[in-house]
C-alpha cells in the first residue's frame, strides 16, 4: 500500500491543527491565513516545509486551485484580486 503524498499529509495536519485551535475556548469563529500560519507553524513538519507565510499562502492557493483544500478545511476565499487572495478559515462542523 502506498503512503499518502506529502501534500495530503500537510493538508491533513493543517486541518487537524485548525480544528483543534478553533475548538479551544475564547477563539474566534473565523481566522485569516496569517493567523492560521501562526498556529500551524508550531508543527516542525509544517515549519520546515513553509518557513515563511508567503510559501504557506502559495501552497494554500495551489491546493485551492487543484480542488484539494476543501476536503481538509472549511474556508472561503475572495479571489477578486488575483495577486492577493483573502482567506477565511472556520472549524469543521462536529458532525464530520
Amino acid at each position: 500500500m502506498k503512503s499518502l503524498p506529502k501534500e495530503y499529509k500537510l493538508l491533513r495536519e493543517i486541518g487537524r491543527s485548525l480544528n483543534d485551535f478553533l475548538s479551544s475556548a475564547n477563539t474566534p469563529v473565523e481566522i485569516r491565513s496569517t493567523e492560521l500560519y501562526e498556529v500551524v507553524s508550531r508543527i516542525p513538519m509544517i515549519k520546515s516545509e513553509f518557513p515563511t507565510n508567503r510559501l504557506f499562502n502559495q501552497f494554500l492557493r495551489k491546493q485551492h486551485q487543484e480542488g484539494r483544500l476543501s476536503s481538509y478545511v472549511v474556508y472561503r476565499v475572495d479571489t477578486t484580486n488575483k495577486d492577493f487572495y483573502q482567506w477565511h478559515f472556520r472549524k469543521k462542523p462536529d458532525s464530520e
